[in-house]
């Protein structure tokens, strides 16, 4: 894998924050503004990296693949929500 070292660390500190969180039904201004936080830089990572290693991170880091999942569901209702007035999907 390609994968830095720094961005291999930045998922590990997401992983494990998230791992804290992951069974609370209603989440604090505190965590909901760290979610907001870490939403560029997951859009980042999944830019800058392939699939597969998308998916080592996902194996290795269980908590940073629900939160990335959770983003990329919120970014499809979003779209659905949207779609008379978005362009069409582009990844």
């Amino acid at each position: 894998m390609n994968i830095s070292e720094q961005d291999l660390l930045q998922v590990k500190m997401i992983n494990d924050y998230f791992e804290l969180y992951s069974d609370i039904e209603i989440w604090t201004c505190e965590v909901l503004n760290n979610v907001e936080f870490w939403i560029p830089e997951y859009y980042k990572l999944r830019d800058k990296y392939s699939a597969v290693e998308i998916d080592f991170l996902f194996i290795k880091f269980p908590f940073f693949q629900w939160i990335s999942q959770l983003f990329d569901n919120i970014e499809l209702i979003m779209r659905a929500e949207n779609a008379h007035s978005c362009p069409p999907f582009q990844d």
